[in-house]
């Protein structure tokens, strides 16, 4: 892998972070904007059939994570979200100083991080701020989780993530991606 020798960002590296930030904001709005219409419209007992028998919006506090796992353990939660955020931050700004051939690729990667990013900023801001994650997706016609925005940004972003990284990226650029100096 070539690198710059100080890694410096070029003008247009800064400007495309500039864009995933921005990219990132408008997810996290889009995320608080549905909570913010459920809250309105959906708290208390009143549930929403928008898909008869398929899908359904229905108001629900979530005090874990994913499927209600740790509930009530907003510290560890919250930690950890904050924690990931910021690795996976670091990890978008690090594949912009790959100097290479693999632009369209590490670009693809550094997207699918920031709905990763957003849906985990998404669900903190809720802990942070309610104590709970407001969940209200509800599929009618297999018994699932109810979910909300944040939930399926991090889901769909971590599965293709993980199919790009086992299917497309050869071991010597992901070993080039995590090697220390680069």
């Amino acid at each position: 892998m070539n690198t710059t020798d100080n890694d410096k960002l070029t003008k247009g590296s800064i400007l495309k972070l500039f864009v995933f930030l921005l990219g990132i904001v408008i997810l996290i709005a889009l995320d608080q904007f549905t909570k913010y219409i459920v809250v309105e419209n959906l708290k208390g007992d009143r549930s929403y059939d928008f898909i008869h028998n398929i899908l359904s919006f229905e108001y629900l506090e979530n005090t874990g994570v994913a499927f209600g796992f740790l509930p009530g353990k907003q510290i560890i939660i919250n930690i950890i979200s904050i924690t990931m955020t910021i690795g996976l931050i670091l990890f978008i700004v690090r594949l912009e100083n790959i100097k290479e051939n693999h632009v369209s690729k590490y670009t693809f990667i550094q997207i699918l991080c920031c709905f990763v990013v957003a849906g985990a900023i998404g669900n903190t801001i809720d802990r942070l701020k309610n104590k709970y994650v407001i969940d209200f997706i509800k599929t009618d016609f297999i018994d699932f989780p109810i979910f909300n925005i944040a939930d399926i940004y991090v889901t769909v972003a971590v599965g293709i993530l993980l199919i790009v990284m086992m299917f497309f990226v050869k071991d010597e650029e992901f070993s080039a991606i995590f090697k220390k100096g680069n």
